[in-house]
């Protein structure tokens, strides 16, 4: 899909070198694009995908199609992606990259594209062993950042944290940057009557949705289900939903403990029917161990169930300690190993009517500090201000 340029706005190209139609998290760019627009500028997400161009009516999507090899399908995509803005964009446009997008950075200079932020949302993870692993951590992060961040002429990070862990490993200082943290879209994630909300008065719900992978600890979660002391035995479960291509890891995981009675693998779900899953639940979790690229983060999920009112189990890591701290709505677990989610998921169904009636306080919390609408204002008036309306 491809929108006429109003003459009266500016346009902002934002590029994600990604399989964007199967990505498990699209809030932050779905959201903060229709603030911006809100806001004055017009926003083309120009991004790749696996087995369809993704569409939304809020978004102005260009999905461009490459060959899904390892290796070669990120650079492939930013080949076309350099391509299509020299042939679409004006020199006037912003364009938002990613650290892997600063590769073609000094082409877009080479070409009069001088407006160019980096937006950088999160650190890689650092337990990656494999030797496609290291590669892309070295291409698409140690030398991008290192090396090429200064053909960006503005920055924005998720927190200070990030900021913060990113000018110590590089020994940079950033000056001219903004913080937009994740945040919640209210009228999409709200308390809802779930169909089969039955269900959990029989059965003790706990669930997780996003991203599978190992080290956010969902192998920790799957392995408490099967310390659950035997009073707790079978009367809790615990819900996944995720991308499908974790769901073979996470189903050996099942296995190998004995859990297929009381763990669920739903799959992919999509971003609109989330709420849906949501309220199906009793309690929520987000089990992320003690590693220095949660730790910067911020836990958009804890935000999205929060929004659903809902109680939630969380580990004690900086990130959820920033948001979360004291609120009675929470259970929090010793540390990150799965005797510690175990003891905390018996201390949630023991609890469930009390933590049941003080979430019910978490979305005044949310919509006073973590919507969208809020993050996305301070964003537009920081790009607003720093590229003014001039010539190229």
């Amino acid at each position: 899909m491809m929108r006429v340029e109003k003459p009266d706005k500016r346009r902002i190209i934002w590029l994600d070198a990604d399989r964007f139609d199967t990505k498990p998290n699209k809030s932050p760019w779905i959201e903060m694009s229709k603030v911006l627009q809100a806001h004055g500028f017009d926003v083309t997400l120009v991004t790749g995908y696996e087995k369809a161009p993704y569409e939304n009516e809020h978004l102005d999507v260009v999905s461009l199609r490459v060959w899904d090899i390892p290796f070669i399908f990120r650079i492939a995509l930013l080949i076309r992606m350099l391509s299509w803005v020299v042939r679409n964009a004006s020199r006037d446009d912003i364009i938002i990259l990613k650290p892997e997008s600063l590769l073609i950075a000094p082409s877009l200079k080479r070409r009069g594209f001088h407006k160019l932020h980096l937006d950088v949302r999160t650190l890689p993870l650092r337990a990656l062993s494999s030797f496609k692993g290291k590669v892309d951590h070295w291409v698409f992060w140690t030398f991008t950042i290192g090396q090429l961040r200064k053909y960006a002429s503005s920055y924005s990070f998720i927190t200070e944290r990030l900021k913060s862990a990113i000018e110590q490993e590089f020994r940079a200082v950033f000056d001219d940057y903004v913080i937009w943290q994740s945040s919640v879209n209210m009228s999409v994630f709200r308390s809802v009557e779930a169909p089969g909300r039955g269900i959990s008065r029989e059965l003790f719900t706990v669930f997780y949705h996003g991203s599978i992978y190992g080290t956010r600890g969902i192998d920790k979660v799957i392995e408490a289900m099967s310390l659950l002391s035997p009073a707790y035995r079978g009367h809790i479960r615990f819900v996944i939903v995720g991308p499908d291509s974790g769901k073979i890891a996470l189903q050996d995981i099942v296995r190998r403990h004995g859990v297929a009675d009381s763990v669920t693998l739903v799959g992919y779900v999509p971003y609109e029917d989330i709420p849906n899953r949501i309220a199906q639940a009793d309690c929520c979790i987000c089990p992320l161990p003690d590693l220095l690229e949660w730790n910067v983060s911020s836990p958009l999920k804890v935000f999205e169930y929060m929004a659903c009112e809902k109680p939630v189990i969380l580990t004690p890591i900086p990130a959820h300690k920033d948001v979360a701290d004291g609120k009675d709505f929470v259970v929090w677990t010793k540390g990150c190993e799965a005797s510690d989610i175990r003891e905390a998921i018996e201390y949630a169904f023991d609890h469930r009517s009390q933590l049941a009636d003080a979430a019910r306080a978490a979305r005044d919390f949310m919509r006073d500090t973590y919507d969208w609408t809020t993050q996305g204002r301070h964003f537009a008036d920081y790009l607003g201000g720093r590229y003014l309306r001039e010539p190229s």
